[in-house]
């Protein structure tokens, strides 16, 4: 409950050559920027983008590069470069970032005529966009296609968000040498869109739940959503991981949830669900340690929330909190017998 249904990932930018009918702006793309190169004697930077390889595990006859199989040419366009990324093409924590069949994730995507075409005809080419998320990819992916096995970002992850990947999950592998604020965390929830009063005036608002897995102990995180920043929700699904340079970060109280917001510098990244190979042990819902006395040690049991998290619908949930009463009996009796009852009051820190 909490997520809006997401439509498939649409890996081409044919629709947007379609002459009746246009994709919608809740449209979300994956492409693959092939090249980057500035305008002649402009400072404005334009990628050429195609369709995106898919997973391998995401059904339908596939080749081992993640295409479908007896697929055509693929359909390329150029895309204006926001200039909020323009830091990246020179930063060296980000050299040969955009040279590496690397992978966007983007929605509210426009496309217009920038003309200056030969013989007049038209140059399409999409608008920049912030919603939008560059795709960072692992080794330890065993649904990642072959043709993306060569470009994968390992030592990005270390070096801007100093985690790396390790049994299962992202754990700490160094102090980030990236010098500005950044988040890397993996999304537990994403709460449905509304609309809050921010600074006098009703905004929309979208709220993502992560977990900061590789904090000892682990973390929650709340990602705030304001405004124009709420479409880049529709690129994520619970299971990602999702990181974030340049967000703006909240003060906050002692034992709170760190909260962020998007600014006007903040660049998104986002690594998709990770599954695990096939293996003949069987399968397990839960992996929670145990202490030298053989109780269950929650500690490293990232997939939690604190009381002041909960929201209506929520479900399965697994909360660590403190029992600070317990009402008489409150028997629930219908036709089918009586059901003992109780009342129980918990407590922790954000309550």
């Amino acid at each position: 409950m909490g997520e809006v249904l997401q439509i498939e990932t649409l890996r081409t930018v044919a629709p947007f050559f379609n002459r009746i009918i246009k994709p919608p702006q809740s449209t979300v793309f994956g492409l693959k920027i092939d090249s980057m190169q500035p305008i002649p004697g402009t400072g404005i930077w334009v990628w050429r983008v195609s369709g995106a390889p898919e997973p391998l595990d995401a059904g339908g006859a596939k080749n081992a590069d993640g295409h479908q199989r007896k697929r055509r040419a693929e359909t390329q366009m150029d895309a204006f470069v926001h200039q909020r990324y323009y830091p990246m093409i020179e930063a060296h924590e980000f050299s040969g970032f955009f040279t590496s069949a690397r992978t966007i994730f983007a929605t509210s995507l426009w496309m217009a005529d920038r003309g200056g075409g030969s013989g007049g005809q038209p140059v399409h080419t999409l608008l920049p966009t912030t919603a939008l998320a560059f795709e960072l990819r692992i080794q330890d992916d065993p649904n990642l296609p072959k043709v993306l096995r060569p470009h994968t970002d390992e030592q990005l992850l270390h070096n801007v968000f100093g985690v790396r990947f390790a049994g299962g999950r992202f754990v700490r592998s160094s102090v980030p040498a990236f010098d500005a604020d950044q988040l890397w965390c993996k999304i537990e929830f994403i709460g449905e869109p509304t609309s809050e009063w921010r600074n006098g005036r009703l905004t929309s608002y979208r709220c993502i739940e992560g977990v900061l897995e590789h904090e000892d102990p682990p973390a929650m995180v709340s990602i705030n959503l304001w405004g124009e920043d709420v479409a880049v929700a529709r690129l994520f699904k619970s299971g990602y991981y999702i990181g974030l340079v340049c967000p703006v970060v909240k003060p906050r109280a002692p034992d709170t949830p760190i909260e962020v917001e998007f600014g006007s510098q903040t660049i998104t990244f986002v690594t998709c669900s990770i599954r695990r190979k096939a293996s003949t042990a069987a399968a397990s819902q839960f992996s929670i340690a145990q202490n030298e006395s053989g109780f269950l040690d929650y500690r490293r049991y990232a997939h939690r929330v604190q009381l002041c998290q909960c929201r209506k619908d929520m479900i399965n949930l697994t909360l660590i909190a403190r029992i600070v009463a317990v009402s008489e009996n409150l028997p629930y009796v219908d036709s089918a017998g009586t059901l003992d009852r109780y009342a129980v009051r918990i407590d922790d820190s954000t309550a």
